[in-house]
């Protein structure tokens, strides 16, 4: 008689077996290299049986709008299974006019390239979070951001809009 749960372990070995690490690239700023968030996705992930192989390109400040020039690239190099995507930190939080022509269409712009040259990638904004004490030098200028309440809440819908609109995941790093 044969064992059922013999023949499903085996299968599982199987699988995980010859299961290819997943290909993931990090596009953002200071948020993602200064911590070497690559390398602790890659940690964590390791932990649980899986692996990946990642690149990164993180230059300090960087904006979506730099990205699309500095960051594209990388995209090009195609194979990715996920790109995860990190805006500077004050951007998507400052008023809607600005957000909509120095972030919105970027994000729109990046998501593009991936699909182009990645099918079937996942791409992941990588949202961040606001200041202790809100963006005080943006304060006098636009008052939502004079908190951290203020500035989180802003840069949470602002992710969301941009994860909406381009059919793309959240990894909500920031949301409280």
């Amino acid at each position: 008689m044969k064992n059922p749960i013999l023949i499903v372990l085996l299968l599982f070995v199987s699988l995980f077996a010859f299961a290819q690490p997943s290909k993931v690239l990090f596009i953002g700023n200071s948020y993602t290299y200064v911590n070497n968030l690559p390398e602790l996705v890659s940690t964590m992930m390791s932990s649980s049986g899986e692996s990946i192989e990642y690149q990164m390109s993180a230059p300090g400040g960087c904006t979506f709008q730099q990205h699309c020039t500095v960051s594209s690239s990388y995209i090009q190099q195609g194979n990715w299974d996920y790109v995860v995507l990190q805006e500077q930190s004050q951007l998507p939080s400052f008023p809607d006019d600005q957000f909509m022509q120095e972030c919105y269409p970027y994000a729109a712009s990046l998501c593009s390239m991936t699909q182009a040259y990645n099918e079937g990638a996942h791409i992941v904004f990588y949202m961040t979070w606001g200041r202790k004490n809100g963006d005080q030098q943006n304060c006098p200028y636009y008052p939502p951001l004079c908190t951290y309440q203020g500035m989180d809440s802003l840069l949470y819908l602002r992710y969301m809009m941009m994860a909406e609109d381009n059919h793309a995941w959240v990894s909500p790093v920031g949301a409280t």
